[in-house]
């Protein structure tokens, strides 16, 4: 340290020509000399080490950011805003440093010197692929675009928006360049900011400082309507006496448009459009921290309020199971783009990577087809399976391991709507459900995984009692009884008289193929009536009608990506079933929809049931709900009463605890944990029919007969399991037992990982 000390003055002089660095460790002037910039020219003029004394102190009081320009990838570099504290200054910045170009400039004489200064931008670049703790220390000089007394601005880093994640802090100063003239007059502090501090509502964080938010699933029905009924038309004709009258045609026929509008000669004034009790559940997608953001209706669709919810917002289910990235970063660049929200008419789309610019990853900033009348956003960014198909992971700010599953897309196709008559419903096209499952993990093999629990089916209102003579009630859209009929029991007259509205009315006359006696087919004309009696004869005939169908929900392989966990984790009310008491191919599906519609008085007038036994049968005849559990049960769960008056006796079948109370399930005490979601009236339209789950009996078959509902082994590294042992759930769990093939698991209750 002698030899140090002697040389502490003439060190500066001799050697900072060829480049300050090498003086600064050994000099005892406690103030570090930057680096030499190749940008930077001219000769410095030669000072002497001043004591601390003479040194200037400039504090910085704060550092902000603005827009700024474009780079040469297409993504905007911010400005840095630099301003400094007058009171703890003891000079202005712009006394050490400016704009002045070197080489117009002189270093002597009475002409401005110039004082060039960089902004330093100095962070930890961490290894996102790394699960270790080590960092690159990164150091960055740029030009000031401005310099003032008390500011100056200056662009970020090129590699701002590529190398520096969010939550990254960065120590920004301002140091004078090796021909400053003034570099060892002044010291200015370092200040701490951090990139994209404010989490935007994030859910947690990571230690690179990347922030995720959880993802909400929400369902909504289609609100359409259509005119219901078929009428003849009728002409007025006169005899060869001069009498007139009126004649029923048994091939032309009157149909409203779904619109409305005005009625053609010999047909009756427009039926009013109703609301059709063909409606179909979507399943939209929203940020946790953007759920207060959710529009429940549109002309389109309707979301409802239940009177049970998991959530405070209301809908339904508002589960959370899986993570998203507020923004791209390294390793979490796949966009994943869902429908979020209802639009006013409008159909829009978003990708998560504005034009012009590119990202890693092939399905990076792929859409989810959007329906008509949703808007399509980004959700937020997944990472990319590893090759051999297992997920990364990622440690949180306390250092603990998060592991990412896959984030698998499915869709499922809706039929077609039609109006009555028969052509395709105007303002809406093929619906497309399009959703998210995560992966679940599985215990005994940290790298295996099961597919996760997809929607289960949904049931439509059968108003006009097409598919039960007892009377209207919620029938699955997978019940075969809806084969060959249509939902709002829509068909060709089959009158001789007056209709149901009165007007005149003649029996449908079609031309079918016959087959008699093993001979070839033959066309005759067919009449359809009601009263029918004679073997192969029509006693009605549907426009349009429909084939019973499960949501068969396909993946969309060429979408990959990988996402962690909500943090915290909740799931929708679960359901499960086995083939048989032995299987090991349990299926599983998430109540994903409401399960009771309370607007009974709407919903159960009295009614005439037409053809082909005309009755008139008086309230009290539908199940007020489908739930798959018994109503205003007891313990966590505040259910929302029925009043005695309005629930029907004697109980229909499947209507009131679709399971008999002796089955295991609702005998072990998981009684006490459920709840009824009763969809509040909103009175929309006067809308009363719509969709609720299934009954019980219906999901547990499109369960047993459907494999995409499987809670099979989607990524299996010994290559020997098919399916988790014991079912879905861990053990400790409700969960199907050699004695009961089905159970109902509430969220109240966690869903942990079965044994592999």
């Amino acid at each position: 340290m002698k030899n140090n000390k002697r040389w502490t003055g003439g060190c500066t002089r001799l050697l900072l020509a060829v480049s300050a660095t090498f003086c600064a460790p050994a000099c005892t002037n406690n103030f570090s000399l930057p680096s030499y910039t190749a940008s930077q020219s001219g000769t410095p003029k030669s000072v002497s080490s001043p004591t601390s004394a003479s040194i200037s102190l400039l504090s910085i009081s704060s550092v902000s950011t603005s827009a700024g320009s474009t780079s040469a990838g297409g993504s905007t570099i911010p400005t840095f805003n630099v301003s400094f504290d007058s009171s703890k200054s003891t000079a202005k910045l712009s006394a050490y440093c400016n704009l002045v170009n070197l080489t117009s400039s002189t270093t002597t004489g009475s002409g401005p010197i110039a004082k060039p200064c960089s902004c330093q931008f100095s962070w930890n670049d961490a290894n996102p692929n790394n699960l270790t703790t080590t960092a690159i220390a990164r150091k960055v000089l740029t030009t000031p675009a401005t310099i003032q007394d008390w500011q100056l601005s200056c662009p970020a880093p090129d590699v701002y928006n590529s190398d520096i994640v969010n939550g990254t802090q960065i120590q920004v100063t301002v140091v004078p360049s090796t021909n400053n003239p003034s570099r060892s007059q002044f010291k200015i502090n370092s200040f701490n900011y951090t990139k994209n501090s404010v989490s935007n509502g994030a859910s947690f964080q990571d230690s690179n400082g990347n922030f995720y938010v959880n993802i909400l699933r929400y369902s909504c029905y289609q609100n359409i309507t259509r005119a219901m009924m078929v009428h003849s038309k009728v002409t007025t004709s006169q005899s060869n006496s001069g009498a007139s009258g009126s004649y029923a045609y048994a091939s032309q026929f009157c149909v409203a448009s779904g619109s409305g509008g005005g009625s053609p000669d010999g047909c009756p004034p427009s039926d009013s459009p109703q609301h059709s009790a063909q409606a179909n559940y979507f399943n939209l997608y929203i940020r946790s921290s953007e759920s207060g953001d959710i529009n429940g209706v549109n002309s389109q669709f309707t979301c409802p309020k239940i009177k049970e919810p998991l959530n405070q917002a209301g809908y339904w289910p508002l589960d959370a199971t899986f993570a998203l990235s507020l923004a791209p970063s390294v390793g979490f660049t796949v966009g994943v783009v869902a429908q979020t929200q209802l639009a006013n008419g409008v159909s829009a789309s978003s990708s998560c990577y504005p034009t012009g610019t590119t990202s890693s990853g092939s399905n990076a900033g792929g859409t989810s087809a959007p329906s008509t009348g949703m808007i399509s956003t980004c959700l937020g960014f997944a990472s990319i399976p590893n090759p051999n198909g297992t997920c990364p992971s990622f440690r949180d700010q306390n250092q603990v391991i998060h592991p990412t599953f896959r984030l698998r897309r499915y869709v499922a196709i809706y039929p077609l709507l039609y109006d009555s008559s028969g052509k395709p419903l105007a303002g809406t096209h093929q619906g497309l459900d399009t959703i998210y499952v995560l992966d679940r993990p599985v215990s005994g093999n940290n790298l295996a995984t099961i597919a996760g629990p997809k929607p289960c089916p949904f049931a439509y209102f059968d108003r006009m009692a097409v598919t039960a003579p007892q009377g209207p009630g919620y029938v699955a859209t997978n019940n075969s009884a809806w084969t060959g009929k249509n939902v709002d029991g829509t068909q060709f007259p089959n009158i001789d008289g007056n209709d149901y509205s009165g007007w005149p009315s003649c029996s449908t006359s079609l031309i079918v193929p016959v087959t008699s006696n093993g001979s070839a087919p033959y066309l005759a004309i067919q009449t359809i009536n009601r009263n029918n009696t004679a073997p192969g004869s029509i006693h009605q005939q549907y426009i349009r009608p429909i084939q019973a169908f499960t949501p068969n929900y396909i993946e969309d392989t060429a979408f990959r990506a990988c996402a962690p966990q909500a943090s915290p984790f909740q799931d929708p009310p679960l359901h499960f079933a086995r083939p048989s008491p032995t299987s090991q191919a349990v299926a599983w599906c998430a109540e994903a929809y409401p399960t009771q519609n309370d607007n009974l008085v709407s919903l159960d007038p009295p009614f005439t049931y037409p053809s082909p036994n005309p009755s008139n049968t008086s309230s009290g005849v539908i199940a007020p709900f489908t739930s798959h559990t018994v109503k205003n049960t007891t313990g966590n769960c505040n259910a929302t009463a029925l009043t005695s008056a309005l629930i029907p006796k004697p109980y229909p079948p499947n209507g009131i605890g679709n399971h008999p109370s002796s089955w295991q399930w609702d005998t072990n005490g998981y009684t006490s944990q459920t709840c009824d979601r009763t969809i509040i009236n909103q009175n929309i339209g006067g809308y009363t029919v719509m969709p609720l789950l299934a009954r019980t009996s219906d999901v547990e078959t499109a369960l047993i007969n459907t494999p995409s509902y499987q809670c099979s082994i989607t990524y299996d590294p010994t290559g020997g399991k098919t399916f988790p042992s014991g079912g879905c759930c861990g053990s400790a769990n409700v969960s199907p037992t050699s004695t009961n093939t089905s159970s109902h698991l509430e969220p109240s209750t966690a869903c942990t990982p079965p044994n592999y």
